[in-house]
């Protein structure tokens, strides 16, 4: 199923610095990360019915990272060591 005839459409002016899927998992295999990557398989329910009148759906894998073990990398990461100026602020508004 392609990006459009799912009703999906890439936008106007997009110009990635990738040519291809490949290309795109190779650039992010690159990165240095030592935070874990985690995977869920998710099934998702559309709204396209099929010849039976039922939901179509699709299994999908959903890659993520923790975002509090983002954030204490970012916090240890001597590249960020001039904006270790994070502190507790209290805001009140009326």
């Amino acid at each position: 199923m392609s990006l459009t005839s799912a009703g999906w459409q890439i936008q106007n002016n997009v110009q990635p610095s990738f040519k291809n899927k490949a290309e795109l998992l190779n650039t992010v295999d690159q990165l240095s990360c030592s935070v874990d990557w985690k995977c869920e398989c998710i099934t998702l329910t559309g709204d396209i019915r099929d010849d039976n009148g039922h939901a179509q759906t699709k299994e999908l894998e959903l890659w993520f990272c923790d975002p509090v073990e983002c954030v204490h990398e970012l916090i240890g990461n001597l590249a960020f060591k001039c904006w270790d100026e994070v502190h507790p602020r209290t805001s009140l508004h009326q």
